[in-house]
């Protein structure tokens, strides 16, 4: 074996520097940092550390030797190993492109919010051309007079009625559930306008919502006598329903909705800030499951509606389903890509990368328009623009390429200061993909033990397990040679019975103890009871929940399992302790045994 040198105090002395040597095996050294990560990850500590420590670093020294020996063969290279570290490597680098951590900051915020509504009023300042300083000036002022009005008054508003969490977009969002009831907002720019939104009351969140609803639509600039006639329609299958008639053929026979005709009137579920105000009140007010509302009137004509079901507001992100809810909408919502946008800038902060053109911005960029116009019919120039903190480059080839593809880096809306500062960002993400192993320990060696794992089971396979499995010839000579090896505990031949429930576990047990077979019983039970028999040391089938000492042909009681289900045993035949194994029996642990052996003679050699 290759000689290992080992310095085991610092496998288990804290204060030592994380970069000293912990062992070397041939021309190789495995640092403390190295072996601590390795422990840490696949240990819990227990009460001995030191001792649970020096017992894993025997294990760790024989894990280096066989991935060595793996390398020394060149299994690192074939394409399979390398195809599934490549995979892989695909696999969990997503994770490594957020902040886990604030991403759960989101969803914990996104979940506390959607447990209150908010009614919200807004106003907008547009300013006129050439007119802007004035626009913000009248929106401070309006401000200003808001700020001083009641809290509930909202004169000039307009109603957005009750919202909550991803109602609005994320960045007026966060201005209305930083609101106190009764606040106003201070102006916000957005696209050239001035928004100011006030909160004038809240309620408990209502959760979503399913319900049927009969609509009688209304044509635009209805006039007086039409609208009441449908009313008094509305009003007649109102009575009908009251009267016991049947919800979905009052649909069928006067729904104008097409959209829901097929489906009983359903609408897809909803929740606050989904429909306008006029809708939301009277289906809100319904208290029980299947009242019906009086016929309400909103800008799609006058609606019946029927409350189908109610699940309440979500209340905490260990509901697996809370977790689905908020990670589908955080899909579809733009504060999830803001998060992404501002984590890509704190990656081009940490890899650091240094412009070492002395090119000016400008003239790059004229340059690659050049290229692009093919006024300039050269041959696009790779000379180094940047370095990164690994020591990586970005050429002018890449900026060329970035700057050809990209839509908004060559559009006149955006400054050279913007193209070149978005060109920086994106080129770090990619060197940050693509050097992960730089810049993050962690996922170093989450690939280096999913790597040195792959070899270490081709060159097990083909050392130990392989020839342990086939040769059995050699299997039956190490069984022989160590007959006190493998005997028997006391054992028994037995009928073990799993069934659903206690009614069936009695019935099954009557059956048993009349002499019915087990395959019968199971046979006729319709998968309600499973049953298995063989010969088992009592140790394996024993618990204290049986507390039996078993007789021939005799029966456990039936006992009741963790997961809810009963089961018995039929002790059929006694055996006492000291029997030998017959091969067969014991193959499985000669098998392992002969590994063993082989691995320890194979590891001499390395």
């Amino acid at each position: 074996m290759k000689k290992i040198f080992a310095f085991l105090a610092l496998a288990v002395t804290t204060g030592a520097s994380y970069s000293q040597t912990l062992f070397t095996y041939g021309n190789k050294a495995v640092s403390k940092e190295e072996f601590l990560n390795a422990y840490n990850r696949n240990n819990n500590n227990g009460s001995d550390r030191k001792s649970a420590v020096l017992s894993y670093l025997e294990l760790y020294k024989k894990y280096k030797l066989k991935v060595q020996a793996a390398e020394e063969k060149k299994i690192d290279t074939l394409p399979q190993i390398k195809s599934d570290l490549e995979s892989f490597r695909y696999q969990i680098m997503e994770r490594y492109l957020t902040d886990a951590d604030r991403i759960k900051a989101i969803e914990k915020t996104a979940l506390q919010r959607s447990q209150k509504d908010l009614h919200v009023f807004y106003t907008v300042v547009k300013p006129e051309a050439g007119a802007e300083a004035t626009a913000e000036k009248k929106a401070m002022s309006l401000y200003a007079d808001l700020s001083k009005a009641s809290k509930t008054s909202t004169a000039d508003l307009t109603d957005l009625g009750y919202l909550t969490v991803f109602s609005l977009p994320y960045n007026y969002e966060e201005i209305i559930y930083a609101l106190g009831e009764g606040e106003v907002s201070k102006p916000y720019l957005n696209k050239g306008k001035w928004y100011i939104f006030k909160v004038t009351d809240s309620r408990p969140g209502v959760g979503v919502w399913q319900v049927s609803q009969i609509l009688f639509s209304m044509p635009p600039e209805v006039d007086a006598g039409t609208q009441a006639a449908i009313l008094q329609t509305a009003k007649n299958v109102y009575s009908e329903l009251k009267g016991g008639a049947s919800f979905e053929e009052m649909v069928t026979k006067y729904s104008n909705d097409r959209a829901t005709a097929g489906t009983g009137g359903r609408l897809p579920e909803f929740g606050t800030g989904i429909y306008e105000s006029a809708f939301e009140k009277p289906v809100f007010a319904l208290k029980t499951t299947g009242a019906i509302t009086e016929p309400f009137l909103t800008s799609s004509g006058y609606h019946i509606v029927r409350r189908d079901s109610v699940a309440p507001p979500y209340k905490t992100m260990d509901d697996p389903f809370a977790k689905f809810w908020i990670e589908q909408k955080l899909q579809k919502d733009d504060r999830l890509q803001q998060e992404k946008d501002r984590y890509r800038k704190d990656i081009a902060v940490k890899v650091d990368f240094k412009k070492t053109s002395t090119k000016a911005v400008d003239a790059i960029i004229e340059e690659a328009k050049a290229f692009l116009n093919n006024s300039n019919k050269g041959e696009i120039p790779v000379y180094e623009l940047g370095k990164f903190k690994n020591g990586k480059t970005a050429s002018f080839k890449d900026f060329y390429i970035f700057y050809g593809s990209n839509a908004d880096a060559n559009g006149t809306q955006q400054t050279n200061a913007v193209v070149w500062t978005n060109f920086v960002v994106s080129q770090s993400v990619e060197n940050y993909k693509q050097h992960l192993e730089d810049y993050d320990t962690e996922f170093y060696y989450q690939m280096r033990e999913f790597r040195d794992g792959n070899l270490l089971f081709e060159i097990m396979e083909q050392n130990v397990w392989g020839q342990a499995g086939k040769d059995e010839n050699a299997l039956k000579d190490f069984y022989n040679k160590k007959p006190e090896a493998y005997v028997w505990n006391k054992s028994a031949d037995v009928e073990i019975y799993n069934c659903s429930d206690k009614k069936v576990a009695e019935e099954a047990f009557l059956k048993a103890k009349q002499g019915i077979s087990y395959r019968e019983i199971t046979n006729g039970s319709e998968g309600l009871v499973q049953a298995d028999s063989g010969r088992y040391e009592l140790t394996q089938i024993m618990s204290e929940e049986y507390r039996i000492d078993p007789k021939e042909n005799g029966f456990s009681s039936i006992v009741n399992n963790k997961d809810q289900t009963f089961a018995f045993v039929h002790y059929i035949k006694l055996y006492p302790a000291g029997e030998r194994r017959a091969f067969a029996d014991a193959r499985g642990e000669v098998v392992s045994n002969y590994q063993d052996l082989l691995e320890e003679q194979w590891l001499k050699k390395v």
